[in-house]
């Protein structure tokens, strides 16, 4: 109920945010894409990773957008992570360095289970690069084959695990 309540506060921060700035009278909205990749790593995993975002920055500080990737290896297998992104770019003196903060949740989709997809990082971009690195949560089941001895007899089953990994982040790439 905790989750429910929170997730629901962070609904109302967010809509209230874009009423505010739909009352602004110079909004502007253009077409944002983020291309970016790099490595993942906790001290029991190690992947890499390319992802691509596609949305809207508005009045040139707030991006969102739906992003997809292809990383791996998770397990001896592939992962496909599908998620929102926020993107924030604070606002400098200077117009090529604009530093940004970044989290993404979403959806973690593997070769035979769906898991949880989420990265909070920090960078910042210089003309069409860009830089981020953070932490990064992926929570899913890995299956594999046991062998169980009953009786004299062995035989092969199917056991999941719960897999929690936590850990750092890096990636370079496009932003524009």
């Amino acid at each position: 109920m905790k989750k429910i309540r929170l997730f629901l506060l962070a609904i109302l921060a967010v809509s209230v945010h874009f009423v505010a700035l739909s009352q602004e009278s110079t909004t502007t909205v253009k077409y944002s894409n983020i291309t970016e990749g790099g490595f993942f790593g906790s001290p029991k995993h190690f992947s890499c990773e390319l992802t691509t975002v596609n949305g809207i920055i508005i009045n040139n500080q707030h991006q969102i957008g739906i992003g997809v990737g292809f990383g791996g290896p998770i397990d001896d297998g592939l992962s496909c992570p599908i998620f929102a992104n926020y993107r924030y770019r604070f606002q400098t003196s200077t117009k090529y360095l604009k530093p940004h903060i970044n989290v993404a949740v979403g959806a973690l989709l593997l070769e035979e289970n769906v898991g949880l997809y989420s990265t909070l990082g920090a960078g910042f971009k210089v003309g069409a690069f860009s830089l981020t690195s953070g932490l990064f949560f992926q929570m899913y089941e890995s299956t594999e084959t046991v062998w169980v001895y009953d009786g004299g007899h062995s035989y092969p089953t199917t056991a999941t695990t719960p897999q929690h990994l936590f850990g750092v982040m890096i990636r370079i790439g496009v932003n524009f």
